[in-house]
């Protein structure tokens, strides 16, 4: 058995120090209204703000999602001939399908639009010749890319003739004889790709 006297003296005055204010905590009335009002002070700020930005991250998952399926929809109501020209503007020609364009519209941070300025300052061109200066400009590989963008927009019916010089000579004259269906075009593809 053990007494008081077993225990050391600051022990003894440490836990009789220890119950007398736990006793007296129990007893005021005031400490009960003070951690109800810290309590909700912790929900308003620590759970809150969790829920707050959950909330707003969920805010923004929904607009991305929305604005994914209306994409999705509008490319999906393109013809296959602007799917085709847009994927070539993508730089992805062989991904057609509606949902591999949105894809790709969707997770880009902004879509390379390169191919449609050029085709565009070939229209805007004030005479064949000029608009032929233009074309012969680019570097080969450009100049195929815009004849397969001019194709996909029914401004050339011709198949690659095989060399740039040629085919600058084409194209320049194809765009100039109707630069309005031209530049009508790349403003459709360049609204697929639109986010």
């Amino acid at each position: 058995m053990t007494t008081d006297n077993d225990f050391p003296l600051d022990e003894q005055a440490e836990a009789a120090d220890t119950d007398h204010l736990e006793q007296n905590l129990d007893d005021d009335p005031d400490r009960d209204q003070a951690d109800l009002h810290d309590a909700d002070e912790d929900d308003r700020h620590g759970a809150g703000d969790d829920s707050r930005r959950t909330g707003a991250r969920g805010a923004n998952v929904k607009q991305i999602a929305k604005r994914s399926i209306e994409k999705y929809l509008e490319v999906n109501a393109a013809t296959e001939s602007d799917r085709r020209a847009a994927a070539l503007v993508l730089g992805t020609p062989s991904r057609t399908d509606a949902a591999d364009i949105t894809i790709a519209v969707v997770a880009a941070q902004r879509a390379n639009l390169r191919l449609l300025d050029r085709t565009d300052a070939i229209a805007d061109a004030d005479d064949p010749f000029d608009a032929m200066a233009v074309v012969m400009a680019l570097e080969p590989a450009d100049i195929r890319r815009t004849w397969d963008l001019l194709h996909e927009l029914d401004a050339l019916s011709d198949r690659w003739p095989g060399g740039a010089a040629t085919a600058a000579k084409t194209i320049a004259r194809a765009v100039h004889a109707d630069s309005g269906a031209v530049l009508a075009g790349t403003a459709r593809i360049r609204a697929l790709l639109r986010k």
